[in-house]
């Protein structure tokens, strides 16, 4: 009997025991509150490593306290992946807690980047013949900033330049406008969907087109030398007295108003349904980015690390950290390392802007054999999915880095110079826009962590001997 009950006071005892566990867990959670968030312990081993069931791939995110922590999905078993990932995240943190030594460097070309936009206020009151100006867009891509000293006048047609054709665009796969401009130039109008303001949970590649993503992403391409990314300006267009009077008749019969009044259309697109409007603000008027089409034949390149799109699949990238070595190995030894180099390139560029949907590139085959640049095969068409949520960072958008450890000098170098500076220089440039603000304050801030995540994924390779696919990091 007695035996009896000391079984049961040990079973309670227990019983107590992982009570009083759970209870302190669900205290220590509640008190980091991170952002409202399900957060679970997935590991020990760091103290920002967090189990979460509501997302669909590794990244990083702030908390409401500015801390950054790594989520991981509870079925991503992973462990080399997640090491890194938090290897990474160590550099950031020591980055982070130094003292960044502001470089003068970055002024010079804010400075010299600002002139040459600048042009553009002071062209709107010329009478520049139309042709003669979309001209000058055969020198695209541009080599460096000597090239766009015809910037300005460009930005400031594509704003003011009458809208002499609308129809329906036959590219992608949302909802945009193609228009021919006077001067027979042609661009695409993607419309205002969400707010500067929005927070896009979800997925790396969630959510609409964001139109002032795409005007962001054309100015930080300036900014950091890329130089690659269709030009693209902010422009407010009334849909009743420039599209309406204009459209083909496909496109006209989406147009209708709403019973207070607003103007709408839902245009033609695999993803346009009546029910999926964009509607104009006060007297007929929406909100837009405006990017020029480019007279060139581009050819198209799958990438190597492009997603699955399906809940639950883990593409072999994401969870292989010798991905690279393999990719190396399937394709043709000819110019591999120029290639890889370019496709880090690219990826390092959209996880700044935080675009998880690039599943292919367009090559340009340039005829100037002074071509350079930070990409010198690819091109970045299409930078919608950009700056949807500054508190998350897609680490896996750094995969090509991180796996294969190797990017070009001029890249690394001019991130270095704008390190702590990057979010205010783009602000600083992209004033000079019609619709400015293009971002939040929240926005510019997230483009310097991001800068500080991928200083520090470099750091981590330069550790990482073992990683590195061509003998060096740097090249």
């Amino acid at each position: 009997m007695i035996r009896r009950q000391s079984l049961i006071s040990a079973l309670l005892a227990l019983i107590v025991i992982v009570l009083l566990i759970n209870i302190y867990t669900l205290i220590v959670f509640t008190i980091r509150g991170v952002n409202q968030d399900k957060y679970l312990p997935f590991a020990t081993e760091s103290k920002y490593l967090f189990y979460n069931d509501s997302i669909y791939s590794i990244r990083y995110k702030k908390s409401a306290t500015g801390e950054i922590n790594l989520l991981v999905p509870p079925d991503f078993t992973s462990k080399h992946v997640v090491s890194v990932a938090l290897n990474i995240l160590e550099e950031y943190h020591t980055l982070s807690r130094n003292e960044i030594k502001a470089s003068a460097g970055y002024i010079h070309v804010v400075g010299r980047l600002s002139r040459v936009l600048s042009r553009a206020v002071t062209l709107v009151k010329q009478n520049l013949d139309p042709k003669a100006v979309w001209a000058k867009i055969s020198q695209w891509p541009f080599n460096d900033l000597l090239r766009m000293t015809n910037m300005g006048e460009l930005l400031t047609y594509a704003n003011k330049a009458k809208i002499l054709q609308a129809k329906n665009s036959k590219k992608g796969t949302q909802l945009k406008i193609e228009v021919l401009l006077e001067g027979d130039q042609l661009a695409l109008f993607k419309p205002q969907w969400y707010p500067r303001d929005v927070k896009i949970s979800g997925k790396a590649f969630s959510g609409k087109d964001r139109h002032f993503g795409e005007i962001a992403s054309f100015y930080l391409n300036l900014i950091l030398g890329y130089n690659v990314a269709p030009i693209t300006a902010g422009r407010n267009v009334n849909l009743m007295t420039e599209i309406v009077p204009y459209a083909s008749e496909q496109l006209k019969q989406t147009f209708y108003r709403e019973s207070n009044g607003s103007l709408c259309f839902y245009g033609v697109c695999y993803y346009c349904k009546p029910e999926d409007v964009v509607c104009a603000r006060e007297n007929d008027v929406v909100e837009g980015s405006i990017v020029l089409m480019l007279d060139k034949k581009f050819k198209m390149f799958m990438s190597p690390w492009k997603r699955i799109y399906k809940d639950g699949k883990y593409a072999e990238w994401e969870t292989d950290l010798n991905y690279c070595s393999k990719v190396l190995k399937d394709r043709s030894t000819s110019r591999r390392r120029e290639i890889i180099l370019d496709i880090v390139a690219i990826h390092v560029f959209d996880f700044l802007i935080g675009n998880g949907d690039r599943h292919h590139f367009e090559i340009l085959r340039r005829n100037d054999p002074n071509a350079n640049g930070h990409s010198r095969n690819f091109v970045l068409i299409d930078n919608g999915k950009s700056f949807g949520n500054p508190d998350e960072d897609f680490i896996d958008i750094l995969t090509p880095l991180y796996q294969c450890c190797a990017i070009r000098h001029p890249l690394l170098a001019i991130l270095k110079k704008f390190q702590g500076n990057l979010g205010r220089s783009l602000e600083v440039i992209g004033a000079v826009d019609p619709i400015q603000p293009i971002l939040t304050p929240a926005h510019f801030r997230a483009l310097d962590r991001r800068l500080n995540i991928v200083l520090a994924t470099v750091q981590n390779c330069l550790k990482s001997p073992d990683r590195n696919v061509f003998g060096k990091v740097v090249w």
